[in-house]
C-alpha cells in the first residue's frame, strides 16, 4: 500500500510517515526529496513533521475511541481557537461524564475556514452509538439499555450558533483519522486538546 499524503483520509489509506521510500534526484514536485527545486531546510522540517505526526498517532491508538467526528458553525470563517475550545468541552460535557475526546482546530489551507476535529470516546449520552448498514445508506442508532433509537440528526446550538457535524465515522485503528487529526499540532500545539479522562484497552492476561 502507498504512501498517502497528510491532508488525506480515506478508508484505502494508512499512514505510514515514519517510513519513507527514497525518492531519486529530479524528482518533480517541490516537496520530493532530491528535487532540485527543494529548499533543503524546508525537506528536513517536512520529514521531521511527518514523523512527529506518525509518533502522534500511534500515541493515540493506545486509547479507546468510538468516533471521529468533524464539525463547524454556518459562519465558519469567524470560529477562532478559544471558541472552537469552548464547543469542544461543551460538546463532550453534554454527551455524558465519562466521554473523554481529543480535540483539534484548525483552518483550511484553501478557503482558510476554521473547523474542529474531534476523536471520541467512552459512553455516549449513557449509551452506544453504532451504525446499522453501511456507510453511504446505513442509520446512525443510540442504543440504551437493550434498545435501538434512530439519531435523525448531529447538529446541535452553541448559544446561538449553530454548530454544524459535517462528517461522523465510527472510529477504526485501521485507517488514517489519529494522523489527520493531528496533521497541524505539530507546528500548533495550542490548538489541541485533551478533554476528560482518555481510557486505554484493557489488557489481556497471558494464557487468554
Amino acid at each position: 500500500m502507498g504512501r498517502c499524503p497528510p491532508q488525506a483520509y480515506d478508508s484505502k489509506c494508512v499512514h505510514e510517515p515514519t517510513h519513507h521510500q527514497p525518492i531519486r534526484d529530479g524528482g518533480s514536485h517541490p516537496d520530493q526529496i532530491g528535487s532540485v527545486f527543494a529548499d533543503p531546510k524546508d525537506v528536513e522540517r517536512r520529514r521531521w513533521n511527518r514523523r512527529v505526526v506518525g509518533e502522534f498517532g500511534l500515541f493515540l491508538r493506545r486509547y479507546r475511541w468510538h468516533l471521529f467526528i468533524s464539525m463547524d458553525g454556518p459562519t465558519d470563517r469567524d470560529l477562532t481557537a478559544e471558541m472552537a475550545q469552548a464547543i469542544a468541552h461543551r460538546w463532550v460535557e453534554l454527551a455524558g461524564k465519562d466521554v473523554y475526546a481529543y480535540a483539534v482546530y484548525e483552518r483550511g489551507d484553501i478557503k482558510d475556514r476554521g473547523h474542529l476535529h474531534l476523536l471520541v470516546g467512552g459512553p455516549i449520552f449513557g449509551g452506544a452509538v453504532h451504525r446499522i448498514g453501511d456507510k453511504k445508506t446505513g442509520q446512525w442508532m443510540w442504543r440504551y439499555a437493550d434498545r435501538d433509537f434512530p439519531i435523525t440528526g448531529w447538529n446541535w446550538g452553541f448559544g446561538r450558533t449553530e454548530i454544524v457535524v459535517r462528517h461522523v465515522d465510527l472510529f477504526d485503528p485501521k485507517r488514517g483519522a489519529p494522523e489527520y487529526v493531528v496533521k497541524n499540532v505539530v507546528e500548533h500545539p495550542e490548538h489541541g486538546w485533551w478533554i476528560g479522562k482518555p481510557r486505554r484497552p484493557r489488557r489481556r492476561k497471558r494464557g487468554r
